[in-house]
């Protein structure tokens, strides 16, 4: 299992803190 980049960070933030942040205000 590799590191996370910050390159991956940054798209995990941009992908899917918008989508979790959807799951919980339903």
């Amino acid at each position: 299992m590799s590191m996370l980049t910050k390159r991956d960070i940054d798209w995990l933030k941009s992908e899917l803190v918008p989508a979790l942040s959807d799951q919980v205000k339903k």
